[in-house]
């Protein structure tokens, strides 16, 4: 084996240097075709334990709790596929980015070393800054590095690059195999054969997909969309393909369907009012497992009688925004302007170790604690009383007191949702 200094030498050389990083939302290209081969850690999820998950660690950690997982790093997992007419390959990894600081990479077949996705537009260093990659963002594969047959996987963590304490650690859930095949006659196709492009969307529309099978039954239908809203992917995009999974299968998106007559209800209660069009389309899964792309429906508006919806990114998001031992950290959500006096609130946010937070406020106004899991990723959603929002600078903060580990704020940080009635 390597050792330890050749080894983060040799991978140094292939990880993209600040500013390079790109967003790699879902690229939806109309006709393409792929199937899907999934390493599942483990799908159990009773909704309290931490999801099934596989670990990385430095290493050359010198911790001695962390001996017996020091022992058996970089375990292959296994992947059997066949390439017979792929014509592109990408990795969606599903993972907690760890301990602040940690690198991560993966490895196909003991060939490249490939970084996997980090947080995107930071103020600083990505690394500084929470995050959880939920199949999302892309590595490209090439195709060279793969072979018909048994495929092996190896993720690696490298050293604690910035406020170490000598742990460089992180989780996978799952990750995903994606290959592009040329188009043949046994593939599904369909459309959204409800809209067309240039159409105005009313509030909760309801999208129906007209697929149309190839050798094998339709199996489901996946809606997603393009538009202003929470970023949960890391992207650190609000305004892109929204929509990630967990174990495989999608997650966050406007919805599935796994039965004619094929349609999907979006509830867009809280989908802020749009400055520019919004982009639906559609993702045909047969029974054969292949997936297809429909055409996308451009140029979108939605319109919705008596009500608006205002979204606010945070900024100011400070660098390792985590806190235990009685810290409190804090956000910014400046409010350019209040057309009036909201009627209702909503503050989202995405965390890892949620439920280790004791105590969250909004300016004065303290909020449900309630929220996350522990040792664990969750989005959530917290009612924020109208009145406690104000024009101008608005502090989001948390404030833990366990001595365990810490409530973290994946990046970009949370968005502040305002409802306004018309009279």
């Amino acid at each position: 084996m390597k050792s330890r200094a050749t080894f983060f030498i040799a991978i140094a050389l292939l990880v993209p240097a600040r500013g390079s990083d790109a967003p790699q939302p879902y690229q939806w290209e109309p006709g393409s075709v792929f199937r899907e081969h999934t390493f599942h850690a483990g799908a159990a999820d009773d909704g309290k334990n931490p999801r099934k998950h596989f670990s990385e660690i430095d290493p050359g950690s010198k911790r001695t709790e962390m001996a017996e997982l020091r022992r058996n790093p970089r375990v292959p997992r296994p992947l059997n596929i066949s390439l017979a007419g792929v014509v592109r390959a990408e990795l969606l990894p599903e993972y907690w980015g760890g301990h602040i600081g940690t690198t991560a990479w993966v490895q196909p077949n003991r060939r490249s070393w490939i970084p996997l996705p980090r947080p995107v537009g930071t103020p600083g260093s990505p690394e500084h800054y929470y995050h959880t990659v939920l199949g999302s963002r892309a590595v490209p594969i090439r195709l060279r590095d793969l072979k018909d047959g048994e495929n092996t996987f190896q993720f690696a963590a490298g050293p604690q690059i910035w406020g170490s304490f000598d742990w460089g650690f992180y989780w996978i859930y799952d990750f995903t195999l994606r290959l592009f095949h040329e188009r043949r006659a046994e593939h599904p196709s369909g459309r959204i054969a409800n809209l067309e492009s240039g159409a105005t969307l009313a509030e909760n529309p309801v999208i129906v997909v007209a697929p149309q099978p190839g050798a094998a039954p339709i199996q489901r239908i996946d809606v997603f969309a393009w538009y202003e809203d929470f970023n949960a992917s890391g992207s650190g995009f609000h305004r892109e393909w929204h929509g990630q999974t967990i174990h495989g299968r999608p997650y966050q998106h406007v919805g599935s369907a796994s039965a004619a007559p094929w349609t999907v209800r979006w509830d867009t209660e809280w989908v802020a009012d749009q400055s520019e069009p919004i982009r639906l389309v559609a993702r045909i899964v047969d029974a054969a497992g292949w997936h297809t792309i429909t055409p996308i429906v451009d140029d979108l508006r939605l319109e919705r009688g008596g009500r608006r919806v205002m979204l606010v990114r945070a900024s100011e998001m400070p660098e390792g925004f985590g806190v235990r031992a009685g810290r409190e950290m804090s956000c910014v959500l400046n409010v350019d302007r209040l057309p009036g006096r909201p009627s209702r609130a909503q503050l989202k946010l995405m965390t890892w170790s949620g439920s280790h937070a004791k105590r969250i406020r909004l300016n004065d106004t303290q909020l449900s604690p309630r929220i996350g899991r522990e040792h664990d990723f969750q989005v959530d959603a917290i009612e924020v009383p109208a009145d406690a929002v104000k024009a101008g600078r608005n502090e989001f903060a948390m404030f833990s007191s366990t001595t365990h580990h810490a409530a973290e704020v994946d990046w970009p940080g949370p968005v502040l949702l305002l409802e306004f009635t018309d009279p």
